[in-house]
């Protein structure tokens, strides 16, 4: 054989050996279970999730902030509507109410 002939040989072995490798694979030698595909979800869905959600606390904080301190402000101003009297009467309530917490007045049956 000469030159020529060895090379187109060779060139044809090389095609015919990469054939027989790879044609033989199937679809099924290439699955994946579903295992396998929920483990990679997992792994890529957590980080965006934990980094969507520190955006979004960032994100609402001051939201957050200027909505309690308005709450406050309305809260504030419906208090200063009150009249004396009614003020007197929530404190006598609330006074009342606390009296009956204290830990003298318990009767927890050790007589103390």
């Amino acid at each position: 054989m000469n030159d020529m002939q060895s090379g187109k040989f060779r060139a044809i072995f090389a095609v015919l050996m990469f054939a027989a490798v790879i044609f033989p694979l199937s679809a099924a030698q290439a699955y994946i279970g579903p295992g396998a595909v929920v483990v990679v979800l997992g792994a890529l869905f957590g980080p965006v999730v934990a980094i969507v959600a520190s955006v979004a606390l960032v994100a609402l904080w001051p939201a957050r902030y200027f909505y309690k301190k308005w709450k406050r402000k309305k809260e504030g101003s419906v208090s200063e509507e009150l009249s004396v009297e009614d003020k007197d009467k929530a404190i006598d309530k609330s006074t009342k109410a606390n009296a009956g917490d204290s830990h003298q007045d318990s009767d927890d049956g050790y007589g103390d």
